[in-house]
């Protein structure tokens, strides 16, 4: 999970607003404490692109097959936009176009490992 709203509600708060069936899907979120080591200072981790610690975590947790539903957009690499949801921060997944974007993604995603 990648959201402004991890650092705002905390993990288990940001995650308990998904609906269940998403919320199963969930392995983890970019930002723990544990994800700044190995950084030399933990405020180097606030200061980079979330694509980095998005593609920093997917490379920790030997991600293949990966989508990020993120509300911060700024520094994604061009050629990643497939991997890319972006959604209106104060909406998140409130919004229907995000929704159906989601749903859409997933759906393409699953058929391909299949």
């Amino acid at each position: 999970m990648s959201t402004s709203w991890i650092r705002h509600f905390g993990y288990k708060r940001a995650l308990g607003y998904l609906p269940l069936e998403l919320r199963e899907g969930i392995i983890g979120a970019t930002w723990h404490s544990s994800m700044a080591k190995g950084w030399v200072d933990e405020n180097q981790w606030d200061g980079r692109a979330r694509y980095d610690q998005i593609c920093r975590y997917a490379a920790r947790s030997k991600l293949r097959h990966w989508i990020a539903l993120d509300d911060d957009v700024k520094g994604w690499a061009e050629g990643a936009a497939q991997r890319l949801i972006a959604c209106v921060p104060d909406l998140g997944l409130s919004s229907a176009q995000t929704q159906t974007e989601l749903q859409k993604r997933l759906r393409e995603m699953c058929s391909f490992q299949g």
